[in-house]
């Protein structure tokens, strides 16, 4: 029986270096081994298993053959995403189970879709999401203020959004009666709110998975710059040091509004990063809710990782839908499909019940989302630092 592995392998060996060299022109095999010398009549050397082939032969051709080897990882990639999309769980349960041969490895997986993914992204010059600023009809304005009136408030705002306060009706007649404390009180109330810009006379819509042209297109430039110049004229006048987080907030979206592309370039480049570093934090959750023979580590690990490939496939998708459908409707399609695909995707591969299943999608996707949200707002106040640097 010891001696049964050795001589396995050996079989193996020979089979190897004896098979005929037919993926190498005959014109391109040598009799010697270009590496220690030995003779080789087949495809490697029976010494140091160099292949035995000197790539002599026309650039085009060699590109030709590495692609042929890129996508001939054989159909693997093909089946193994088809598989990832159509049956949720399945290629990560039997990976692990063994089938290495049957479908491609998670991490190549996850590098060739983060590639396609950044350098669509790139080459495109398209945005995760950004900000059109347009002001408001007089229309909207005027049904705006009917609706304070009818709810009897009236929104009196700082500079941007500093605090804002919400007046009763009682202070409002104040202001238009003759008592002199009830005037008092309301000029003592209204005495911070002497503005030169109110952000509620602005229409802001966010776009998802657009060009870079699309949002110059829709961006009224003028209404952009004017809306900068009053963030400036605002900040020079506030001389209370208590509006230091309003000043931090106009100061962050004057250089998203100046700079997008450098805000969106900053934060495809750390997104991905970011991305990359919550797969383990997956894994260990994970491992925390579904334990047993087949959900050890290792099998948390490997559905993680595509988990994350499907996630940013989606994207790359959703990006190529937007095109002719509303990107916030693909938005919102993206983040209910994921919602589908991941309960069956951990049902199929670790075999719980639904109750289960369920349980642990909420939970881990709980602290997914609050851990996604943080590492979101991190991106952005250091992709605003270092535009603003």
């Amino acid at each position: 029986m010891a001696n049964e592995l050795p001589d396995a392998e050996a079989a193996l060996l020979a089979a190897t270096v004896e098979a005929p060299n037919t993926d190498v022109p005959k014109a391109n095999q040598t009799e010697f081994c270009l590496s220690c010398g030995a003779a080789t009549p087949q495809a490697y050397c029976g010494e140091c298993g160099l292949k035995n082939d000197d790539l002599r032969r026309s650039l085009f051709r060699l590109i030709a053959e590495t692609l042929g080897g890129i996508f001939s990882f054989e159909g693997r990639m093909w089946r193994t995403w088809a598989a990832l999309i159509f049956k949720p769980g399945k290629v990560a349960r039997e990976y692990a189970d063994g089938r290495r041969t049957t479908y491609s490895a998670p991490i190549r997986v996850y590098l060739v879709v983060t590639f396609l993914l950044l350098f669509y992204m790139g080459v495109t010059q398209t945005n995760l999401f950004a900000i059109v600023v347009s002001p408001k009809t007089p229309e909207q304005i005027a049904a705006q203020e009917l609706a304070q009136e009818k709810s009897g408030t009236i929104s009196v705002q700082t500079p941007f959004g500093q605090s804002i306060k919400d007046f009763s009706k009682d202070i409002v007649d104040a202001t238009n009666s003759d008592d002199p404390e009830a005037l008092d009180k309301a000029f003592e109330e209204l005495e911070t709110t002497e503005l030169k810009f109110d952000p509620n006379n602005y229409n802001f819509e966010f776009l998802f998975f657009q060009p870079q042209s699309k949002f110059d297109a829709l961006t009224d430039k003028a209404t952009a710059e004017g809306f900068v110049n009053e963030l400036n004229e605002n900040e020079d006048v506030i001389a209370d040091g208590s509006v230091g987080d309003s000043l931090d907030l106009q100061k962050a979206i004057r250089v998203f509004l100046t700079n997008p592309i450098q805000f969106n370039q900053q934060f495809n480049i750390w997104l991905p990063r970011a991305m990359f570093f919550m797969v383990p934090m997956v894994m260990f959750f994970g491992v925390i809710y579904i334990r047993g023979p087949n959900a050890l580590l290792y099998d948390h690990l490997i559905h993680a990782i595509y988990i994350h490939s499907v996630f940013f496939m989606s994207l790359l998708l959703a990006i190529l839908l937007s095109k002719v459908l509303n990107g916030q409707t693909v938005a919102k399609a993206l983040f209910v499909g994921l919602l589908i695909y991941l309960p069956i995707s951990l049902k199929r591969m670790f075999g719980r019940g639904w109750i289960k299943t369920i349980w642990t999608t909420i939970n881990i996707g709980f602290i997914y989302q609050v851990m996604l949200i943080v590492a979101l707002v991190w991106i952005s106040v250091y992709s605003l630092t270092q535009i603003a640097a």
